[in-house]
């Protein structure tokens, strides 16, 4: 990486299962996700930037990469024009050690917008977890299953930051755990616990991916 992008590079950082601390050495972690934040995206090669979307295999992982610059960071109009990732958590992974491991460069952490002045797109959110929900009805096997657990993660993830005040975190683990807070603070509304439960039973699911001891969550 370093040697591809040369002077561009400012840092690279590891995200998602394969780097959260949090997780027990049972946790299966095939992926590996990277985000690197360049100087220019424009200075990215033509040909790396093509295969942005599609893995590389390196070491029997695959190996995915995002890019981002300073200036995408700071302005979510800027951010959305190269990326279609969701914004805010695209910030809570950099800006929340919680969430992110700095695997080359400086932390650019202290010059992101503060968490708490994100105001969160909750449709944005919740249109990504149905959209995963939607692939796995359309998929087979463990591809399927791989989708379904990626829209529990983003639809829990919706109710985490819509109902709990300052939540920034993007883990797994956090999340799940998260969601226990949840039930209490809209135990009375009765639509609500259906969603809680429907999620519930979405673990014998997701176990079949992520093999515990004592049967892994979201």
């Amino acid at each position: 990486m370093k040697a591809r992008h040369k002077d561009n590079l400012t840092a690279i950082y590891g995200i998602g299962s394969f780097f959260d601390r949090n997780l027990p050495s049972t946790w299966i972690k095939n992926d590996i996700d990277l985000i690197l934040v360049v100087k220019s995206i424009k200075n990215i090669p033509k040909k790396v930037w093509d295969k942005r979307f599609y893995p590389e295999e390196m070491k029997g992982s695959s190996v995915f990469s995002g890019y981002n610059n300073l200036e995408m960071y700071k302005s979510k109009e800027k951010f959305k024009e190269s990326s279609s990732a969701n914004y805010e958590w695209a910030i809570l992974e950099i800006n929340s050690p919680e969430n992110s491991k700095l695997l080359y460069g400086k932390d650019i952490g202290d010059q992101l917008p503060d968490i708490a002045s994100l105001t969160f797109d909750y449709d944005d959110i919740l249109a990504r977890g149905l959209y995963h929900l939607e692939k796995s009805l359309r998929e087979k096997d463990s591809i399927a299953l791989n989708e379904l657990s990626k829209a529990i993660l983003k639809t829990a993830f919706h109710m985490c930051v819509y109902f709990l005040d300052n939540f920034h975190y993007t883990s797994v683990i956090e999340i799940g755990e998260s969601l226990k807070k949840i039930v209490k603070i809209v135990k009375p509304i009765k639509y609500i616990e259906v969603s809680i439960e429907i999620n519930e039973e979405s673990k014998i699911s997701i176990s079949t991916i992520f093999p515990m001891n004592s049967g892994q969550y979201l």
